[in-house]
């Protein structure tokens, strides 16, 4: 069993589903530091993930992504956003099972194409949302299912959510 003391929350799952906005309320609830990967990873680099994605394509974003996210995993006692892809990483995916509880944010794939239509930021999505977002879920729902937390959000409100992480992550502890 994970210590509390130690342990990070790291939120997983598709893009659009909610993990930055989840993770700040999660992590000013419980008093804890948040980290966004993405944010980590523009300021590493010093420019958008959109223009990493532009200049030097998305292989070279996930060796800077892996690079980040396995410093991030050494702090203790914080909150993770977790991008898209980032769980995919075998690396980080291991190293994060033993320092942190995994919560997978699972949404309606209409929900997040809705959300998503919004931000014009995910190059990953540049051209044709629907069938990058199905895609994306076919490939990474079987490993975001090694999550220890499993959380369908059903469209409900972001205090509900949250409310219902922190209720799970006691028990975690």
């Amino acid at each position: 069993m994970k210590s509390f003391s130690s342990s990070n929350i790291i939120l997983i799952g598709i893009m659009g589903v909610g993990k930055s906005t989840l993770g700040e309320l999660i992590a000013d609830s419980l008093n804890l530091q948040f980290y966004d990967t993405d944010e980590e990873i523009e300021k590493y680099e010093k420019k958008s993930i959109s223009k990493i994605f532009e200049d030097n394509g998305e292989g070279y974003f996930r060796r800077i992504e892996q690079i980040v996210t396995l410093d991030l995993l050494q702090k203790e006692r914080c909150v993770i956003a977790f991008g898209g892809g980032t769980f995919i990483d075998e690396k980080i995916r291991n190293m994060a099972s033993k320092n942190s509880i995994s919560v997978w944010l699972k949404e309606d794939i209409n929900i997040i194409l809705k959300r998503l239509s919004k931000n014009k930021k995910r190059p990953l999505i540049k051209n044709n949302p629907a069938l990058v977002i199905n895609k994306l879920i076919n490939e990474r729902y079987p490993i975001y299912n090694f999550a220890d937390i499993k959380i369908d959000c059903n469209n409900e409100n972001l205090k509900k959510i949250q409310s219902i992480i922190i209720e799970e992550i006691k028990n975690e502890f």
